[in-house]
């Protein structure tokens, strides 16, 4: 009897360690979450990271390519079209043009001068040469001042070169004074009246 108590006891003793353990357990875990309150849905598979090409990067804005200027073209000279006709030579068809036979072979690509009738030749335009300064042109003389003259009554026995003489002036410049030529004055008679220019 006593024996049975004991077991009964024994019993009763594991039921509620038992009851006692699985009421722990279930209070570990979370406790569900209260209505209206959504939860955070796991991804279902983990993202794989995106790999970006080195040529097609974008960091930032980046510097703009410097594009490279083609040189500029020289343009071919102007050229006209001539038929050699009768008479004709490389010389004459380049002076004629103002240009230089030369200019013309190597428009036309001639070994030399030699030129038949009927031929049409390219004639390039002719070069503009610049300007030379004239070696023999110097400084602008300055304008001389206009000759002051005297009327002189020409007396009897008075000659253009006395007359020259007594007013410290040369025979020419008599002479120019009056608007004659040379030797214009050797013919003065008493009773004429000249221009002498004063002396400067």
């Amino acid at each position: 009897m006593h024996r049975r108590q004991t077991l009964r006891r024994t019993l009763v003793l594991g039921i509620l360690v038992v009851t006692a353990l699985s009421a722990s357990a279930c209070s570990d875990e979370d406790p569900p979450a209260p209505p209206g309150i959504p939860t955070a849905t796991p991804f279902a598979k983990v993202p794989e990271p995106t790999i970006v090409p080195a040529g097609t990067r974008t960091l930032g804005a980046a510097p703009a390519a410097a594009t490279a200027t083609p040189p500029p073209t020289a343009t071919p000279a102007p050229t006209q079209n001539y038929t050699v006709v009768a008479g004709d030579a490389m010389s004459l068809i380049a002076q004629r043009f103002g240009t230089t036979a030369a200019a013309i072979r190597t428009a036309n690509n001639l070994a030399n001068d030699d030129v038949r009738i009927g031929q049409v030749l390219r004639i390039p335009a002719p070069a503009a040469t610049p300007a030379t300064p004239n070696p023999t042109a110097g400084p602008p003389r300055p304008t001389p001042p206009p000759v002051v003259t005297d009327s002189y009554l020409v007396e009897p026995g008075d000659t253009a070169f006395g007359i020259a003489l007594s007013r410290q002036i040369t025979l020419a410049e008599l002479e120019q004074a009056n608007g004659v030529p040379p030797g214009g004055l050797n013919n003065i008679r008493a009773g004429d009246t000249i221009r002498v220019p004063k002396p400067r």
